[in-house]
């Protein structure tokens, strides 16, 4: 969204080379250098609008503009997953942010999860497709067996979203960071 004097313009992004263009001729601006650039990103919501203002600020448009575009190919009901993965990842380059997007599979996600007892829950069942009968069920340490997950699993709680880690086998560094080299 350049901004020039007291004119505005808006795209959405991402937005084409020629939408960037066409909206700097509207400005009378010879280059986004000449313009205040202010964004709104209501598709990653509040988790993310920091790591989204960094990248717009420290790399500029393009490479937001890349970032929208490989999180435009992630599902709507797969955000929370996306933006758990991000912060879980500690991620602030579009580079690490993209490969996150692009990499989604790697990522196992407990949306809601808040405790290891929750934890140990939520994987004996959807992960391993088990469940405990109920004479045994109170007998049994779920706080214990989440609390080994997340540790075996370098895995994280983040909050307001739930749990998220590595699929077995994979790292951060093998999808994220290391990638990212130029």
């Amino acid at each position: 969204l350049p901004s020039f004097p007291t004119r505005r313009s808006s795209d959405l992004p991402p937005c084409e080379q020629s939408s960037i263009e066409f909206a700097l001729e509207r400005l009378g601006a010879d280059s986004l250098d000449d313009c205040h650039i202010q964004m709104s990103c209501s598709r990653f919501g509040k988790p993310l609008s920091d790591v989204m203002d960094h990248i717009l600020n420290d790399e500029g448009l393009e490479a937001f503009n890349e970032v929208c575009r490989a999180a435009a190919k992630i599902s709507d009901r797969d955000l929370d997953k996306f933006t758990a993965a991000v912060l879980y990842a500690n991620a602030d380059t579009s580079c690490e942010v993209c490969r996150i997007a692009e990499s989604m599979e790697l990522f196992e996600y407990a949306p809601g999860v808040r405790d290891t007892n929750n934890l140990g829950a939520w994987w004996l069942e959807n992960k391993l497709d088990c469940s405990l009968p109920y004479e045994i069920d109170e007998f049994f340490d779920y706080a214990g067996y989440g609390e080994s997950i997340a540790e075996n699993n370098d895995g994280e709680f983040v909050e307001g979203l739930g749990f998220v880690c590595m699929e077995e086998g994979y790292t951060l560094e093998e999808i994220g960071r290391a990638s990212c080299r130029e």
